[in-house]
């Protein structure tokens, strides 16, 4: 992972939920965050996980730095599984690849072209075919560069929604040798398993007949808050 918004927020729930998932008597699990604002390497252990927090360094040979760093700390033998949460990362996935064999999984959790277009899929068509100004040829060059590290760097690309899957593999043109769905989620710990409907509708103040329409995630435009407040009115 990397310091970023992203993580903050769903990458960051992401990972914490997904480390939990791993037999710890089979797997020896780092977790490895990038770009810290930190002076010195930090590394700690919680519950069985290392947790290795990596510095920011204005150098173009950090990802190099890294793979030394991480890969110091194996075992030629041992068979290693590179997880990614973030795009360019290119060296560091081909480093690993080379030096031991590396199974390299990614999951997409946003394309960068859906922030600056708003999800426009027949925009991005448009600007891939032929970018028109200085902008849109920027977004063409970071679209690239997404497809060439799925492409040219990973084994296995984890879609969060069909959407995603569908879009990865018509427009990215991912093959789907390479493509799985495994849907975002949490560990169930509410009460809705042993508390019947009823019950939760007069815990939360709700009305025995009213309709309720939930949203998780972030108040942002981006999330979709907006279109389904307008629906609210059709409904």
């Amino acid at each position: 992972t990397e310091v970023s918004y992203g993580a903050s927020y769903g990458v960051g729930t992401y990972i914490k939920h997904l480390i939990q998932c791993f037999d710890l008597t089979e797997w020896d699990v780092n977790v490895i965050e990038m770009f810290k604002s930190k002076v010195n390497l930090t590394l700690q252990s919680d519950k069985g996980i290392v947790y290795h927090e990596i510095p920011r360094i204005n150098n173009e040979k950090y990802s190099l730095a890294v793979f030394y760093y991480l890969a110091s700390r194996l075992n030629a033998k041992t068979e290693v599984y590179c997880h990614f949460n973030f795009f360019g990362r290119d060296e560091l996935a081909t480093r690993f690849k080379e030096s031991f064999n590396a199974h390299i999984v990614f999951t997409l959790h946003y394309m960068n072209w859906r922030f600056n277009l708003n999800g426009d899929e027949e925009r991005i068509k448009a600007i891939l075919h032929n970018p028109t100004n200085i902008e849109e040829k920027r977004i063409k060059t970071y679209f690239e560069k997404e497809r060439n590290f799925m492409m040219n760097c990973c084994d296995s690309v984890i879609a969060v929604s069909q959407h995603s899957y569908d879009t990865l593999h018509n427009l990215y043109g991912v093959p789907l040798s390479k493509l799985m769905v495994i849907p975002n989620a949490v560990q169930d710990i509410s009460d809705a398993n042993t508390s019947s409907p009823i019950e939760l509708r007069k815990k939360y103040g709700f009305k025995g007949p009213e309709r309720i329409i939930l949203f998780v995630g972030r108040l942002e435009r981006n999330k979709g808050i907006f279109d389904l407040i307008s629906a609210f009115k059709q409904i």
